[in-house]
């Protein structure tokens, strides 16, 4: 199913991404990145003053990936996308699903990740350090 953007007023189709967030609010609301009346809304819109939880979820999958929020953080939604065998017959790319929060702690800026790949969910501190094979 394809879902509809509107970019500077001009409507396009989005296909749904595997994994897609879910945005819950403290006041009993909440925003989907593919909403139910089909929709696709950009990670910029959700707000993150009123924020109590973000969920990755996939049609796919049994699980639901959540990370509960308070006013001390600040929500991070990235993809990361990895090119393996470049040049070769055997070329294909890895699209990784990267979510978590940045927090001071003692003046010092935190982050933790949880990266959502093909085969594993990965705890860290810097998707970059995460290697494919």
């Amino acid at each position: 199913m394809n879902y509809k953007f509107i970019r500077d007023g001009v409507e396009e189709l989005v296909t749904k991404e595997t994994w897609h967030w879910l945005a819950l609010y403290n006041d009993g609301t909440s925003l989907q990145q593919f909403d139910d009346n089909g929709y696709f809304h950009q990670f910029s819109e959700i707000d993150q003053s009123k924020l109590s939880a973000f969920k990755m979820m996939s049609d796919d999958k049994i699980v639901d990936y959540v990370i509960p929020f308070d006013q001390t953080m600040k929500l991070v939604h990235f993809y990361k996308i990895t090119r393996l065998n470049v040049y070769t017959p055997s070329f294909k790319e890895v699209k990784s699903y990267c979510f978590g929060y940045e927090k001071k702690v003692n003046n010092r800026n935190e982050k933790h990740f949880l990266v959502i790949t093909p085969n594993e969910v990965i705890l860290c501190e810097d998707p970059n350090i995460i290697n494919f094979k």
